[in-house]
């Protein structure tokens, strides 16, 4: 689940989001058994496989086999929703 939300790097995490060129660039992500959600920048993931390898590093250790997105037997599916649960 994605919500547009602030960039982690010194900016208002209050705001509901940050939009350039009137697109969002920043999204929360959240992991099924995590109390705490991570924010990323879509504009630094020019593909899936760049996404898949930061989220990797961020969440994986809050699984005793990582998230194993790039495998077909993962437990972990990547999926977008709005705040219009859209």
């Amino acid at each position: 689940m994605a919500q547009p939300v602030m960039n982690p790097h010194g900016c208002d995490d209050e705001n509901e989001g940050v939009q350039s060129s009137e697109r969002w660039v920043y999204v929360k992500v959240n992991m099924d058994g995590v109390i705490v959600g991570c924010k990323v920048c879509i504009l630094d993931h020019a593909c899936y496989s760049s996404l898949a390898i930061q989220l990797e590093e961020m969440l994986g250790k809050h699984s005793l086999s990582g998230l194993r997105l790039f495998q077909i037997e993962s437990d972990f599916t990547l999926f977008y929703k709005d705040k219009n649960d859209h």
